[in-house]
């Protein structure tokens, strides 16, 4: 049997069951057995609550997880073993990513360090935020705020909306829950912050022009003529940030940018940005947070 939607109290189809079950409603699935060709509806409930204590405890690593190792510059020999393992050097973090799989090959367990990677949350399930009161909305952002922070560690502090499509009060529970930014936002080719319960609020524009699904998807693009969008947009851009700054946003999406020829051009284009003077690649929540000190931001009322 196949689970295609799980639903959580207090979301869209959800009313009359939390009337019924109230607290001890965990969650309502859908399941499809292709074998009796039925869909069923279930339930899970609580059926008993104990207390217990907590104990810290690190995510379990998959062998294709990504780590940062830690090697020192005179370590040559081990240097080019990880390098030959596939190992890529994260200047800015000093750190060599790698595969679990190969840190345990090499033996270098005891120098794994973590890598500062931030998720952006982009809701707990696949369903239209427009569509949801304001308290299912909340709930659905603090489910995804606990699922991301299980499987990783760290909490998401930036948001993406269903299509980008939020509803008129999405600020202010993203806000209400610790969040610091926002891409749903596309009128401006740089960051900025906008007003929410009288508190800044940062955007980092997306973008639906430099997006995988646009260009391969729907306009049909080869990955030659995506590398050169990508590089015709970027010296637009680039030529402007000398008189006031730019950001260049790109979407990618494993399944459609991860195919061998657009992963090239995706290589290609990061190397010719790289060696222009004055670019600074960086997360998204790296970006907000520098927005929030600069003086130079444009601040909407």
């Amino acid at each position: 049997m196949e689970t295609r939607l799980t639903l959580r109290p207090g979301m869209p189809g959800t009313k009359k069951l939390v009337a019924r079950f109230g607290e001890r409603l965990v969650c309502v699935r859908y399941l499809y057995d292709p074998q009796t060709r039925r869909r069923l509806k279930t339930v899970e409930l609580v059926v008993e609550a104990v207390e217990w204590e907590p104990r810290q405890r690190r995510p379990r690593r998959r062998g294709h997880d990504l780590v940062g190792v830690q090697v020192g510059y005179d370590e040559r020999e081990l240097r080019a073993a990880v390098k030959t393992a596939g190992g890529i050097w994260r200047p800015r973090q000093r750190l060599w990513e790698l595969s679990w799989d190969a840190v345990r090959v090499l033996g270098l367990e005891a120098r794994v360090a973590d890598l500062v990677t931030r998720r952006l949350a982009h809701g707990y399930s696949w369903a239209p935020q427009f569509s949801m009161t304001p308290e299912q909305e909340k709930a659905e952002y603090e489910a995804n705020i606990k699922a991301i922070k299980d499987a990783t560690g760290t909490r998401p502090v930036g948001f993406n909306a269903f299509w980008m499509r939020g509803t008129p009060k999405t600020l202010e529970i993203l806000q209400d829950l610790g969040f610091t930014y926002h891409i749903d936002d596309l009128s401006r080719d740089e960051p900025f912050t906008v007003q929410v319960k009288g508190k800044p609020f940062v955007v980092v524009p997306y973008s639906v022009e430099h997006n995988d699904i646009v260009l391969f998807e729907a306009r049909h693009f080869s990955a030659a003529a995506f590398a050169q969008e990508l590089k015709d947009a970027f010296d637009v851009l680039y030529e402007e940030a000398g008189r006031r700054r730019r950001l260049m946003s790109i979407s990618a999406h494993d399944r459609i940018a991860g195919h061998p020829a657009r992963v090239k051009a995706f290589a290609d284009f990061i190397d010719y940005a790289q060696i222009q003077k004055g670019v600074w690649f960086a997360r998204k929540d790296e970006i907000a947070k520098w927005t929030l000190e600069s003086k130079d931001t444009i601040r909407e009322s």
